[in-house]
């Protein structure tokens, strides 16, 4: 049987070393809270508003007949705009200029045959 033998130069350190980089290398995927890439990555379309209200904290609230909309405000001047009525309406992302950019969720509207 044959043990595997390292050379003199090598050092227990340098696997310790290896596995914290390989763990912080892993962290990065995070996207900081507070960017777009955050609701990216946790906004997902069958959240009710109090799942919103937990992952993403209290905002700016604009109430109009019929459907809310909450106000998200970016780190770079940005917002993400979610917008319910019973359930979810759209999740969106808006410029600073206000144009609307990207839709964030895709949220399955009924067909017209449904709505009769």
């Amino acid at each position: 049987m044959r043990f595997i033998t390292f050379p003199r130069s090598f050092s227990p350190n340098l696997i310790i070393a290896f596995s914290v980089m390989v763990l912080c290398s892993c962290s990065r995927n995070k996207a900081p809270e507070g960017s777009l890439d955050y609701f990216r990555q946790h906004l997902k379309a069958d959240m009710d508003i109090n799942d919103i209200k937990e992952s993403f904290g209290e905002t700016e609230k604009l109430e109009d007949p019929g459907r809310t909309v909450y106000k998200y405000h970016l780190v770079d001047s940005t917002e993400v705009w979610i917008g319910f009525t019973e359930k979810m309406a759209f999740a969106c992302f808006v410029d600073e200029n206000h144009n609307l950019t990207e839709d964030l969720v895709a949220i399955e509207q009924p067909s017209s045959s449904e709505v009769q």
